[in-house]
């Protein structure tokens, strides 16, 4: 991430284990990190760590409203990177995922833009056992990215995908997420990249 120094990133749905992963990271390369989620003491928490680089930004729930209102504040400043880690979080957000995500993209869209940035979401894979809700939300997702993928070319604007199976490590997603985001420079657009589970 070292291409990264000095420069800001946006993680939203950052208080998660994967959000906690990334953080010595940031540190190691010098990135400023901006960590969007509900849960406020876990973004506390994590901002602890070095507040100096890391900046908590909680916000009331996981829906559209509020990112639009972070899109509107945010403007055309240059955005590097935005980590997209929403769909991680608790299956308690169905039916609010994919408005809040589709929010979160258009929002963040001009500054972006503005820093030809890049997009790095995570998507799980559904299973079987899981609700109907979150299979339907987890097929709205990956076609938010790709739409937006093709919408963003001409600005060259890349957005990428981690699709990790149940099971897959937090710290094999993190390395993933390094990795694109140093090759960041790279014209690499619509990956969409499998992450097994630890067990394979």
């Amino acid at each position: 991430m070292h291409r990264l120094a000095g420069k800001i990133v946006i993680v939203a749905g950052a208080a998660t284990d994967l959000g906690w992963r990334l953080l010595p990271l940031f540190q190691s390369a010098g990135v400023r990190a901006i960590l969007i989620d509900s849960d406020a003491e876990e973004l506390i928490a994590m901002a602890r760590r070095n507040p100096r680089q890391f900046e908590p930004l909680p916000v009331s729930r996981i829906a559209a409203q509020p990112f639009q209102q972070i899109g509107a504040i945010w403007g055309d400043e240059p955005l590097d990177l935005l980590i997209d880690l929403l769909p991680l979080g608790p299956h308690d957000r169905q039916g609010r995922l994919v408005s809040a995500d589709l929010a979160l993209l258009q929002g963040l869209a001009s500054g972006l833009a503005a820093a030809k940035g890049r997009v790095i979401s995570v998507i799980p894979k559904a299973c079987a056992e899981d609700p109907v809700a979150y299979q339907i939300d987890e097929a709205g997702l990956c076609r938010i990215t790709e739409v937006m993928g093709h919408l963003w070319a001409p600005k060259d604007v890349r957005i990428n995908v981690l699709r990790p199976v149940p099971g897959a490590s937090a710290s094999d997603m993190a390395e993933a997420i390094a990795f694109l985001a140093e090759t960041g420079t790279l014209p690499v657009g619509g990956l969409q990249i499998p992450i097994q589970s630890a067990a394979h």
